[in-house]
């Protein structure tokens, strides 16, 4: 919670409108916008609180978040292309509990938003030098000192406010450790921005040394959230179940079906800093089908027989990066293996490369 260093209370929009601060009509709270703080004694000048709406970057379902400004100039593209509001979410939830985890994962994702913008600052603010709550799902609550704050909302207006949307180029790539070499990409290198062009890289990838399983492409506008999945799909039968059928009556076994979903799934989150350099967070979600595994069920009906079904068992691993690179840049990480352990030495890796370009948005 909110700890009570907390002296003033400061209800902010970042969303484009007339004012730049939405004020909440609060009587048990003073309330004060972060300029006029320097006007108010040294003790109570140490930090504010300073809600914002950032719903049109996250997505949001609160009612009580004040509706994003839609006047002409925004980019009308990215409005239900790019960002899945949480009552999107919603309708496809079937229970109370897929409810509650999709809104979860929206708090969760407007903390991530918050934090990847203080991360950008310069100079960077230490963990100390604030407090961050997210009261609903798009709603930032930042507890810092006025100088932060106005840097903090700075930041996140100039993005919002980019005439540029990001254009991501995804590829994943197989190959031995040995065939990445060239590359300069070991297990302990991390995200790694590669120093050659994206001419040279194409080349690279032409030679034959690497397979090129897929390479989707994505447009990204600054902080907001953009993912793109390749899956394969098929249909495995999970269990029987035996039912009456007529003429007869006689009983038959019924295969039920599951979905077999393997691939891979990148999200990104795209900021542009000066000099057109791009600030990028990826995650990546690789699932693998590692074996099928004969697991016995009982018919129940028609003398109860045993049947052996064979089940999928899928391997998924997640890894995050971060990274800068220029315009027209390409960052380079490895999706590793889960268990972490030593591989042979011909073993094949999935290696993600990212090449990010500024390109014109629509006004």
């Amino acid at each position: 919670m909110i700890s009570n260093l907390v002296t003033s209370l400061v209800l902010a929009s970042l969303a484009p409108a007339p004012r730049p601060f939405a004020v909440a009509q609060d009587p048990r709270v003073e309330l004060a916008r972060p300029e006029a703080a320097r006007e108010r004694s040294p003790a109570a000048q140490e930090r504010v609180l300073v809600v914002y709406d950032v719903r049109d970057l996250v997505g949001g379902a609160e009612a009580e978040l004040a509706p994003v400004d839609r006047r002409p100039g925004a980019l009308p593209l990215l409005d239900g292309l790019f960002v899945k509001s949480v009552e999107d979410a919603l309708k496809g939830a079937g229970s109370d509990l897929d409810r509650a985890a999709a809104k979860q994962a929206a708090r969760a994702s407007t903390l991530d938003l918050a934090r990847f913008v203080l991360a950008r600052l310069a100079p960077k603010p230490e963990a100390s030098d604030f407090q961050l709550e997210c009261p609903s799902p798009g709603s930032i609550a930042l507890v810092a000192k006025p100088e932060l704050q106005k840097r903090f909302e700075a930041f996140v207006v100039e993005q919002r406010a980019s005439a540029s949307v990001v254009d991501l180029q995804v590829r994943y790539v197989e190959g031995t450790l040995a065939d990445f070499a060239p590359l300069g990409v070991t297990r302990e290198s991390g995200p790694k921005a590669l120093s050659m062009s994206p001419e040279e890289l194409d080349r690279g990838l032409r030679s034959g040394r690497f397979d090129v399983i897929a390479a989707p492409r994505l447009l990204s506008h600054p902080l907001q959230r953009a993912s793109i999945s390749v899956f394969d799909e098929s249909k495995y039968v999970q269990d029987w179940t035996v039912e009456k059928v007529v003429p007869g009556p006689k009983e038959i076994a019924v295969p039920v079906l599951g979905t077999l979903r393997v691939g891979q799934e990148i999200a990104v989150r795209a900021a542009v800093l000066a000099k057109g350099d791009i600030a990028l967070q990826l995650a990546v979600e690789r699932s693998q089908l590692v074996a099928l595994r004969n697991v016995p069920t009982t018919l129940k009906g028609a003398g109860n027989p045993v049947v052996e079904i064979a089940l999928p068992e899928v391997e998924t691993t997640r890894v995050s990066a971060d990274g800068l690179v220029a315009n027209g840049g390409t960052l380079a990480f490895l999706v590793c293996d889960p268990q972490g352990g030593a591989e042979a030495k011909d073993a094949r890796e999935l290696l993600v490369l990212v090449t990010a370009r500024l390109v014109a948005g629509t006004k």
